[in-house]
């Protein structure tokens, strides 16, 4: 029985289906693309937080990128200066209605598009989304643009949200529970 579980797992590994991963587009507070969470670290209610968009490309690495930004409509958020990865080779349009950057390179990792300043003057809940560019013609998702020719667009999806005056209580930016467990019982729970 473990023979075959060990041939099956190399199969599906090997497989072409199962390597056929899809690009994604995360915003989040640090440039470590580690946290997605940022919050006022001390009253009063004004303060500043840089949003970093990363693009995590397929395997087979990416030449650009479309996509734009859902803001927050709240009178006390503003969106201040966008900064796009210096090593672009054009960009077009801007967040709220589109933007695209394009590269020289083919990033096959995680790879900063840009970022932005933010002011936000609240402590309410806020959130910004990577979406599709709404102003762009047939847009109906993110795109990672392929390096090879003829440089197809591949659907991105959104990794993570930023979110901002969560007071990590919420399932966005609280602790994840765990289960504890000693590694022979997890090992036992696979033993025929």
């Amino acid at each position: 029985m473990k023979k075959l579980l060990m041939i099956f797992l190399v199969v599906m590994i090997l497989s072409p289906g199962a390597q056929a991963q899809k690009g994604t587009i995360g915003l989040f507070a640090d440039v470590a693309h580690s946290s997605w969470c940022a919050s006022n670290p001390a009253p009063p209610n004004q303060y500043f937080v840089t949003m970093y968009i990363f693009a995590f490309p397929t395997i087979n690495g990416f030449r650009s990128a479309e996509f734009a930004v859902s803001y927050p409509d709240h009178p006390d958020f503003f969106a201040l200066t966008w900064t796009p990865n210096p090593d672009n080779v054009l960009t077009k349009d801007n967040l709220v209605d589109g933007y695209s950057i394009t590269f020289d390179s083919c990033p096959t990792d995680a790879f900063e598009l840009g970022h932005q300043l933010l002011l936000i003057r609240t402590a309410d809940p806020l959130e910004l989304h990577p979406i599709p560019a709404p102003n762009h013609p047939g847009a109906t998702t993110m795109f990672l643009a392929a390096c090879a020719f003829p440089y197809l667009l591949d659907a991105a999806y959104p990794f993570t949200s930023l979110f901002l005056n969560y007071n990590g209580t919420e399932a966005e930016c609280g602790a994840t529970d765990t289960e504890p467990a000693s590694w022979g019982a997890i090992k036992g729970m696979y033993r025929e």
